[in-house]
């Protein structure tokens, strides 16, 4: 069979071949879109996704900066508490000082139990500040001893 077009003659088969090679680039054409469309899809989701991993770092950094800035709010706070405290205790041991250098210390053997006791007096007028221990205390103690010599013969 033959078929014209235009000018030109051509045969059946011809046409089929010349139809089929048409069919074939148009299917392929399809099947290559197809594929570019999926290849774009998948770039796409691949820049979203990197998009958000630089948005989650970027909060995460973000994140810690406030932390940081926090931790240095903290720690100027209590550089002024503590500078105050210090100031205070700086203060506090200046009239310590002040007050030791009109104290004397006498040592002493309490009569009772032999044991030291440490007077703290007051330089300018003898006057008792302090005993360690008290000697009331040692007294109780010398009673308590013969108390319990009392129940005991010995004393281990």
């Amino acid at each position: 069979m033959f078929g014209s077009i235009g000018n030109t003659t051509i045969r059946s088969s011809e046409m089929d071949t010349t139809a089929f090679k048409s069919g074939t680039k148009s299917t392929n054409e399809q099947v290559d879109s197809q594929s570019n469309q999926e290849d774009i899809i998948q770039i796409e989701r691949e820049r979203r996704k990197e998009e958000l991993k630089k948005a989650s770092e970027m909060r995460r950094i973000e994140q810690q900066k406030e932390v940081e800035e926090q931790n240095k709010q903290q720690q100027e706070l209590e550089a002024k508490r503590n500078a105050n405290i210090s100031q205070e205790k700086l203060d506090q041991l200046e009239q310590e000082l002040s007050r030791i250098h009109n104290v004397g210390l006498q040592f002493a053997k309490h009569n009772g139990t032999g044991r030291t006791m440490v007077k703290v007096l007051n330089r300018d007028n003898n006057k008792l500040i302090r005993e360690i221990p008290p000697e009331k205390v040692l007294d109780l103690e010398k009673k308590i001893d013969e108390m319990i010599g009392l129940i005991y013969d010995e004393k281990v």
